[in-house]
């Protein structure tokens, strides 16, 4: 599978832009990362049926959906 670098990174930095934004509005994070499910919409475990750890952050499955999602629309993979 072909992966455009350009685009990825396009994703990427847009993603980040909005999640900004979204964030601005979110209740503040956990002070422990263990009470986090996902760094990235900042849901409690316990609204988190999956996650995949990372150095200090997690991505919940829903949030990896949706980037899969979105990256797929901007032609960076494929389906």
């Amino acid at each position: 599978m072909a992966v455009n670098r350009d685009a990825f990174e396009q994703a990427v930095r847009k993603y980040d832009e909005a999640k900004n934004e979204i964030l601005k509005f979110a209740t503040p994070r956990p002070q422990s990362m263990e009470a986090l499910g996902c760094s990235f919409c900042c849901r409690p475990k316990s609204e988190v049926r999956a996650s995949v750890a990372g150095p200090d952050v997690f991505i919940c499955d829903e949030c990896v959906v949706m980037c899969h999602k979105l990256l797929r629309e901007q032609g960076a993979i494929e389906s």
